[in-house]
């Protein structure tokens, strides 16, 4: 496609080694493509030679060295013979119209939204979850791709510890570590073997089929599991009178929206623990976790910046429904990349009451609300950096 081509050839023998024994280099590479280019012109009458100006990367847009031997030397010497013309071809750019995209909710949609009804008939409902409730916050058109239309994101099959990977195995390696009740107490030594031993375990079970998985990047990120997790037990361990009572416990509710639509939510908490006799909800987030300083309803409900504190207020609401583990509640967000700063307590740390989980149990029927409500469309999210990230982008021409 490109003359010469490129010098980025694969080989194990390097270049200095190929030039002491006399093998073939990049060098011969160019040669034989000259002489292949100029046999090709040698008896043409007309020639059309094409060239990008467009600037890529690096090394884009620049002519290749075999037009400016053909316009420094040879146009030079046989001006007689010889005639240079340049053109440069442009197109006319008609900007993409982008039309709004807005679904109405047909027979069909509403077919599918009664599916997450609770009645004597529906024996297995849907559940609305924390990911597609925040799908809906960011971007209801979002949420009908994904939800009501079933079309899902290509997740793809992956062997390197990549961003879903990654935070599966640390939240499964401290799953492990902390099955044992009493790891809080015992002795440093041990607990890095623990630890360690949680790890590879998690590994295997992510990666069950591939071996030697852990090469390059991925041993390198391991290291990183290794850091953070062990961080993270010192931090519960320098903690006096924490205590474990729930690891990946799985919570559900239901929510009445009015007298004939009844609801269900669901979820699977990191981990509930107990310190002081405050429960604790908590969440592990490997990615970017932003927590309100005060509790503003607003902020969580409207701005997708906030899902972290969204989905931990979800929980903790719903281990209230749930009625197994007696208040007050403490609500936090395990944010790695602000592992120094410990737990990020929503309420700057203050237990919720049942004022504060009241508030926020009428927003979620608001929102819920809106959703299942006929009269309202799934339209587009009118804030377009939240595009940037969407999987469905090319569908909405953003």
């Amino acid at each position: 496609g490109i003359l010469p081509s490129s010098q980025n050839k694969v080989s194990y023998i390097p270049h200095s080694v190929r030039k002491a024994y006399r093998l073939p280099t990049q060098d011969e590479r160019d040669a034989v493509t000259a002489y292949h280019f100029y046999r090709l012109l040698q008896r043409a009458r007309n020639i059309y030679l094409i060239h990008d100006t467009e600037v890529k990367k690096i090394l884009g847009g620049e002519r290749s060295r075999f037009l400016l031997q053909l316009e420094l030397e040879l146009a030079k010497k046989f001006p007689d013979t010889i005639h240079l013309t340049k053109k440069i071809i442009t197109t006319q750019l008609t900007p993409a119209i982008s039309h709004p995209i807005t679904i109405q909710k047909s027979e069909q949609v509403l077919d599918v939204l009664s599916k997450y009804h609770i009645t004597d008939d529906n024996e297995k409902p849907r559940m609305f979850s924390a990911s597609a409730l925040i799908n809906y916050i960011n971007c209801p058109l979002q949420f009908y791709f994904n939800y009501i239309a079933g079309i899902k994101p290509d997740e793809g099959i992956t062997e390197n510890l990549d961003a879903i990977p990654f935070g599966n195995v640390l939240h499964r390696a401290l799953h492990l570590l902390y099955t044992d009740a009493n790891i809080l107490k015992a002795e440093s030594k041990l607990v890095n073997e623990l630890l360690k031993t949680s790890i590879n375990q998690a590994l295997a079970e992510e990666f069950p089929q591939t071996e030697n998985v852990l090469k390059g990047k991925n041993a390198l990120l391991k290291q990183v599991i290794e850091e953070l997790a062990g961080r993270i037990v010192e931090q519960d361990r320098s903690e006096n009178n924490l205590e474990m009572v729930a690891l990946e416990y799985p919570v559900s509710a239901q929510l009445r929206l009015d007298e004939n639509i009844k609801v269900g939510l669901r979820g699977v908490i990191d981990r509930i623990d107990k310190q002081h006799d405050t429960l604790r909800i908590v969440d592990y987030k490997t990615g970017q976790a932003d927590v309100p300083g005060k509790l503003d309803l607003d902020k969580i409900f409207l701005t997708p910046k906030f899902k972290s504190s969204f989905q931990a207020m979800l929980y903790t609401w719903m281990v209230r429904q749930d009625g197994k583990f007696p208040g007050p509640f403490q609500t936090g967000i395990y944010a790695l990349k602000k592992i120094n700063n410990g737990i990020l307590f929503l309420k700057n740390g203050a237990s919720l009451d049942d004022a504060d989980l009241d508030g926020f149990e009428v927003r979620l029927k608001m929102l819920i609300g809106e959703i299942m409500n006929p009269e309202i469309a799934f339209t587009q999210t009118t804030d377009e950096t939240r595009c940037k990230q969407c999987p469905y982008n090319l569908m909405c021409n953003r």
